[in-house]
């Protein structure tokens, strides 16, 4: 009897804006990956009707979730949860830590749209281990809006970046997220950064409690100016800083050979966000600018 084997879901949210890089990168995920995948989009309430129907052309078979709808099925929910509805009201990425899980019937996967695959691999969704329930990628900072000395009983590994992770569903507790979001609050005045940092600092926070590991940076990871695509990169996440270089690798990642032997994708083991590693990567940050200035 042959096995039938499920897709893993995949959830990634989705705006206006980023509608074309969106159908780029998520069928770079689908194209390289040996275990089959299936996607699950949810609206951050900015697509229209021809966002939509682009998005259903180039990815055929993926789910798509209207804010409204969004609202409908979370909404009651968060009626309990002060801290995280007040969040989800002002951040769009409020919805990847919250609508996300809530809606996930599996472990939970969520991807943004400008991380792109490059080549063929296999293991991403895999875990290493029954002690670790949050795989991240490492991000070359710490993109947190509270510094090691602000978390008080909180603690949190160093460079947790939040474009692609992986959580074992049954770790994931709101609870914890309402008590981690009211402790931000009440420290609002130390807080700083966007509203995507403070949606990173609440899974970092999370990944501290459950146990975490974070995805091999040598084949995947936040890529700087630096970055070449080199022969073991097997995905980037091409944040703001360095969207304007996606095509260039796109363009490289042509050259390679689609039918090359999949990568087998690994982790590490995460460092402390404590002073002195954060102090440690600042350092470095600076002397690196300073050096390709």
């Amino acid at each position: 009897m042959i096995e039938t084997v499920i897709p893993q879901t995949v959830h990634s949210l989705v705006c206006h804006r980023d509608v074309e890089m969106a159908l780029l990168c998520l069928n770079s995920l689908l194209k390289f990956s040996v275990e089959p995948l299936r996607i699950t989009l949810h609206d951050d309430g900015s697509l229209n009707s021809s966002d939509i129907e682009k998005l259903r052309e180039g990815l055929p078979g993926t789910t798509i979730i209207s804010r409204k709808e969004a609202d409908q099925a979370v909404l009651t929910t968060l009626s309990r949860y002060p801290y995280c509805a007040n969040f989800r009201r002002r951040a769009p990425t409020a919805l990847k830590l919250i609508d996300v899980p809530l809606l996930s019937n599996d472990d939970i996967c969520c991807i943004d749209t400008d991380v792109l695959f490059f080549r063929p691999f296999s293991g991403l969704l895999r875990w290493p281990s029954s002690d670790i329930s949050a795989i991240f990628m490492r991000d070359y900072q710490d993109a947190y809006s509270l510094k090691p000395w602000q978390l008080g009983s909180f603690k949190a590994p160093s460079q947790i970046n939040v474009g692609l992770m992986f959580v074992r569903k049954k770790a994931y507790d709101l609870d914890f997220m309402e008590k981690v979001l009211k402790d931000i609050e009440s420290r609002s005045k130390q807080s700083e950064g966007p509203h995507w940092f403070q949606e990173q600092t609440c899974w970092a926070i999370f990944a501290g409690h459950v146990g975490c590991r974070l995805w091999n940076p040598n084949q995947m990871r936040v890529l700087n100016e630096q970055d070449t695509l080199d022969q073991s990169l097997v995905a980037g996440h091409f944040v703001s800083p360095i969207r304007h270089k996606l095509g260039e690798f796109y363009e490289q990642a042509k050259l390679i050979n689609p039918g090359s032997p999949p990568v087998t994708m690994n982790t590490i083991k995460v460092q402390d966000y404590n002073f002195r590693n954060w102090a440690r990567i600042r350092l470095a940050r600076r002397l690196n600018r300073i050096f390709h200035a």
